[in-house]
C-alpha cells in the first residue's frame, strides 16, 4: 500500500490551462441561450397554432353550436321559469341531453392547449433573467 502511495506522489499530473474555465462557462452560455430560443419558439408556434385551431375549430363547429336545441330548452328558463322550476330534473336531463357536447369539446382542446402555451411562455419570461444571471460575464 505505501509502495502505490509513492507512486501516485511521485507522478506529476498537469494542470489545465488557466483559459480552459473561461471557455467552458462562454460555452455554457451560448448552449442556454440556443436552448431558450428554441424553447421560446416552440412556445410562439405553439400559441399560433392554437389560434388557428380554434378559429378553425369554431369556423366548422360554430354553427353545430349556435343551431343546437339546446338554447331553445335553455330559453325555456327564462320565458316559463315556474313550469321548468317545478319540473326541474326532468328539464336539466334534457338541457344536457340537448348540449353539443362533442363540437364544445372540440373547440375547447385548442383553448386549452393557447392556455398552456402562454403560461409555458409567461414561465420562460419570468425566469429568463434568472436562468442567464449565474454565467454573466
Amino acid at each position: 500500500m505505501k509502495n502505490l502511495r509513492e507512486i501516485f506522489q511521485k507522478i506529476d499530473f498537469p494542470n489545465p490551462p488557466e483559459e480552459l474555465g473561461g471557455r467552458v462557462l462562454r460555452a455554457i452560455k451560448i448552449h442556454q441561450r440556443i436552448e431558450f430560443g428554441r424553447t421560446r419558439f416552440v412556445t410562439r408556434l405553439g400559441r399560433i397554432a392554437s389560434l388557428g385551431g380554434m378559429v378553425m375549430a369554431i369556423i366548422f363547429f360554430g354553427h353545430t353550436i349556435i343551431t343546437s336545441e339546446f338554447w331553445s330548452l335553455f330559453a325555456l328558463l327564462f320565458s316559463d321559469a315556474d313550469i321548468v322550476m317545478r319540473y326541474f330534473g326532468e328539464f336539466s336531463f334534457s338541457l344536457l341531453e340537448t348540449v353539443p357536447a362533442l363540437p364544445i369539446t372540440i373547440i375547447l382542446v385548442p383553448v386549452f392547449s393557447f392556455l398552456v402555451f402562454q403560461f409555458w411562455s409567461l414561465s420562460l419570461d419570468m425566469n429568463e433573467g434568472k436562468s442567464h444571471l449565474l454565467l454573466q460575464s
